[in-house]
């Protein structure tokens, strides 16, 4: 879903009344602005009694990196980058990811190398691991030579991705 932010308080009417989810998008623009224009990731902190739900603006529920958080809210913006919301609880914190995963997690791994390397990294060296570890027992048939094939899969596949990740 893209992002929509009424450009003055005259777009906040439809039909002479202000809606809830009008009056939201009035709430959150200086917010969602101030985010668009801070490098990517780094973060606002809003109090919670400054805005509306984010279900109002088009967030939908998601998942982040636990970093005390209680929910996590994504909006994708038509450019494929998007807004991620933290709940703190009594403040929300809103920054920019590079990659918008998608309401589906159709684009995570491309949203974890550009915006969480560590896990794009410790996926691909799983992936390796595993790999590693299955070709080892096959070629051997004992697990000393699965384990140490799947740790040279893994360190290999830990290498292969971080030369994958953008500068920074």
């Amino acid at each position: 879903m893209a992002a929509y932010i009424p450009l003055d308080t005259g777009e906040m009417a439809i039909g002479g009344q202000v809606t809830a989810h009008s009056w939201a998008r009035f709430l959150w623009r200086p917010h969602i602005e101030a985010a668009l224009n801070m490098p990517p990731r780094e973060g606002i902190r809003i109090p919670k009694a400054a805005v509306d739900d984010p279900a109002f603006i088009g967030c939908d529920q998601s998942r982040g990196k636990p970093v005390g958080q209680v929910a996590d809210y994504r909006l994708g913006l038509d450019d494929g980058s998007g807004l991620h919301l933290r709940d703190h609880g009594e403040e929300y914190e809103l920054h920019r990811d590079e990659v918008d995963p998608g309401p589906q997690g159709e684009r995570f791994l491309e949203h974890w190398r550009r915006d969480a390397p560590e896990y794009y990294v410790g996926f691909w060296s799983a992936v390796g691991g595993a790999i590693g570890a299955l070709g080892g027992y096959v070629l051997t048939r004992k697990g000393s030579g699965a384990a140490a094939l799947g740790l040279v899969g893994a360190v290999l596949g830990g290498l292969a991705s971080s030369w994958n990740l953008p500068e920074k």
